[in-house]
């Protein structure tokens, strides 16, 4: 039970407290005035974080208290671009607010920038500022929407309304018009209101620092939205060489350039902001790219030093293949364990420690992890076609030590061995695997689909025992079991070969020829 519901919290200061939080959001405020008739009230919207938490500090949170303005911050326990009910309850106590203030602004950035939208009309506001914002995440209505295809797997999009914003929002978008995916936003977000353009190029994703957004944020509590944008423009074509992120958004699009050109762009970009981690993540890239594995774990550890938590686990997946690259196999594991770790909902940490685990052969977890990225994007032809590797790569390593204890040591004596390895670790994929593969080789079939039984009741998604349990099956004469287990098998590992010839014999000895052939098409395909 969530204990704090609805409570007040301890103020942070004198002009900051916590109003509401419950399991998925939470509403901090500043500076609220008593007297709200000519009172400008900015609602603003965390982004995404990879690693979010509900005790982060909200979007703009210092910036309004030091200025005194009264403002709402909505912070979420989840990168599900605010679609929780948790979420909506926060907006709504936040809409009670609002109500009694003369204007309203919301303000966010990237998904931040998507709920000020996406809130914009059930929150009063006259205006929301939006930086580098989405239309959607939701694949259905933006296909060509990747970065965050984890996020959106993993969310059900209940709440995803900017296409109905009202026309009394007068919405200020700031994007890069050249980081195709965002101006792609921008034109479905336009599709359905009439936007205020703020066009900066080379701004990139990440937006641009205090010194224009505060002057804007200013110029929007006065409901100044062409002071915004005139403001906005100058001040970004007189400052953008000062900036970090100009230097590397041409480090980023300039690929014509040589590796030591653009290295120099982004040292140009380190001197003018030594903490900037976008910067490190690039420069890491290109020296990894390019095989100065030395030079990148340099630039990874002094980023690590001053690194926000929500970017740790990147730095830490970069180190781990920069120490691959140096042959430092169990620095690299370790490093890729921190930032499976540090962020598990990330798919591509899981995928990057089951790669590195089967390079050491620890089949059993490398497989654990790696489905564990399948599940996190299912879409992602990269991870299915890992996982179906590492199967295979796992199915002939417990052979052929199968086959050596052959040589020698009595059928019975390796059943017995199995069976007390399965005992001590029933969810041990392998040993289970090699009972059931002495028994099958003995024609112990009651057995043998006994033990693939009890280790499927630990392991269900192991696509092997449904194989070998499919094998015992078939000898017992219960050809529909044994369909259903090896159609079991496919769908968990889809790519691996024997899975499919397997079928294509079942179904050819049942007269089913042409699916039996088919399937075999499709086996000599994987």
């Amino acid at each position: 039970m969530d204990h704090t519901r609805g409570l007040a919290c301890a103020p942070r200061s004198a002009a900051m407290a916590e109003l509401f939080r419950n399991e998925s959001a939470c509403l901090r405020a500043n500076s609220l005035d008593a007297d709200t008739d000519d009172a400008c009230l900015v609602i603003s919207f965390a982004p995404w974080s990879g690693r979010p938490s509900l005790d982060a500090l909200g979007w703009a949170e210092k910036l309004c208290e030091s200025q005194r303005w009264p403002a709402l911050h909505v912070v979420s326990a989840q990168d599900d671009w605010y679609q929780s009910d948790g979420a909506q309850e926060v907006v709504d106590r936040a809409a009670a607010i609002a109500r009694r203030y003369a204007r309203v602004v919301t303000y966010g950035s990237s998904m931040g920038g998507y709920a000020a939208l996406n809130f914009a009309s059930e929150l009063g506001a006259q205006i929301a500022f939006a930086i580098a914002p989405q239309f959607s995440i939701d694949r259905a209505k933006v296909d060509f929407e990747t970065r965050w295809a984890a996020e959106a797997g993993r969310t059900a999009f209940v709440r995803d309304r900017i296409a109905a914003i009202s026309p009394q929002v007068r919405p200020v978008l700031v994007y890069d018009p050249w980081f195709a995916p965002d101006a792609r936003h921008i034109e479905r977000i336009a599709a359905h209101c009439e936007p205020v353009r703020v066009p900066l190029p080379l701004m990139g994703h990440d937006g641009v620092g205090g010194r224009i957004l505060k002057p804007m944020l200013a110029a929007a509590r006065e409901g100044d939205w062409r002071g915004m944008r005139e403001q906005a423009v100058a001040s970004y074509r007189r400052m953008r060489k000062t900036t970090a992120g100009y230097y590397l958004q041409l480090a980023e699009r300039a690929r014509g350039l040589s590796i030591d050109a653009r290295l120099e762009l982004l040292r140009r970009a380190h001197a003018l902001e030594a903490g900037h981690i976008g910067v490190a993540l690039k420069r890491s890239t290109l020296l990894l790219a390019h095989a100065r594995a030395e030079e990148a774990l340099f630039v990874q550890e002094e980023a690590l030093r001053h690194a926000s938590p929500s970017f740790v686990p990147s730095l830490h997946s970069h180190r781990a293949q920069a120490l691959t690259a140096l042959a430092r196999d169990e620095e690299a594991l370790s490093a890729a364990r921190q930032a499976r770790e540090l962020s598990p909902q990330h798919p591509y940490f899981a995928h990057h420690l089951a790669q590195l685990l089967g390079r050491k052969a620890h089949w059993a977890e490398a497989l654990r992890h790696q489905r564990a990225a399948v599940a996190l994007h299912r879409d992602n032809a990269v991870y299915r076609a890992q996982l179906a590797s590492l199967e295979r790569e796992a199915v002939a390593a417990q052979a052929q030590p199968l086959s050596e204890a052959a040589a020698g040591v009595p059928a019975t004596e390796r059943s017995a061995l199995w069976s007390q390895a399965c005992a001590v670790e029933p969810s041990y994929s392998g040993a289970a695997a090699r009972f059931s593969s002495a028994l099958l080789a003995r024609g112990d079939w009651l057995d043998a689909l006994a033990v693939h039984d009890q280790a499927l009741r630990h392991i269900p998604d192991t696509p092997l025992l449904h194989s070998h349990r499919a094998l015992a099956l078939a000898r017992l004469g219960r050809s529909g079991e044994a369909e259903a287990a090896i159609g079991r098998a496919i769908a968990l590992a889809p790519e691996n070969a024997y899975f499919r010839h397997q079928r294509a014999g079942l179904w050819l000895a049942a007269g089913r020829y042409r699916q039996a052939e088919r399937e075999q098409l499709i086996a000599l395909q994987c």
